[in-house]
């Protein structure tokens, strides 16, 4: 990831230097606003928002937030926080927030249409919480031979960072936009545990409640799918 980094400071750095290089006559039309959703990760990984991004030029600034809303699957853990074993995020909700930076190494040939290839820097923070004090959640640790079902409320931070690489396509009024790549998610569970057990009955109640802290870092892969309008 570092050295991705570096790749792209040194191709763009003339650039950054220089200001932004207005576009020439024939891309004069190229669009400037863009306003997108993500319907894969409206649909599958819960998650609603709107992306914007402002592209004078050979940079674009955009920025992503919205909503996390509970869809109770299992699989949601990796698209969310990465691979993690803690907890199933699938009954949180919560607020996403991703400021994005795209250094454009094409540009469409065609006028006013056609294909944009970019490297992309990604910050990502997430802010989710449940409440199972009066449902069970489940929760294990890495040394536990089962898994515990836990009646507790939890606060979970994530933070982390994304150096991806898109593809955009873009006609006057309409584009659709795909980026991938390699990134590192930290997690901070903040948890107020009222009951725990090993199955769905017979809970044991902590009194008072037990206040436990979790950290967690996760490599993870990040992909999008946007769609949207443009002008």
């Amino acid at each position: 990831m570092r050295t991705l980094c570096i790749f792209i400071l040194v191709v763009f750095g003339p650039r950054l230097a220089c200001g932004q290089i207005p576009d020439s006559a024939g891309q004069k039309h190229l669009p400037h606003h863009y306003f997108s959703v993500n319907p894969v990760n409206m649909i599958f990984f819960q998650q609603a928002g709107l992306t914007y991004e402002f592209k004078p030029g050979w940079l674009g600034f955009g920025l992503s937030a919205g909503y996390i809303y509970p869809n109770r699957q299992e699989y949601s853990n990796y698209f969310i926080a990465g691979p993690t074993n803690y907890a199933s995020l699938g009954w949180y909700h919560g607020l996403y927030l991703e400021p994005q930076v795209n250094f454009y190494v094409s540009k469409p040939k065609n006028g006013d249409w056609g294909w944009s290839f970019y490297f992309a820097l990604k910050g990502v923070y997430k802010y989710m919480t449940v409440d199972s004090t009066k449902k069970l959640a489940w929760y294990t640790r890495d040394d536990d031979y089962y898994w515990q079902y836990r009646k507790q409320e939890d606060k979970v931070n994530i933070y982390g960072a994304f150096v991806d690489f898109g593809v955009k396509f873009v006609t006057r009024n309409f584009f659709f936009d795909i980026n991938l790549g390699p990134g590192e998610l930290f997690l901070n569970h903040q948890m107020v545990v009222s009951g725990i057990s090993t199955g769905p009955n017979s809970v044991r109640y902590n009194h008072p409640p037990v206040h436990e802290t979790l950290k967690e870092r996760n490599a993870t892969i990040n992909f999008s799918f946007l769609v949207g309008i443009c002008f």
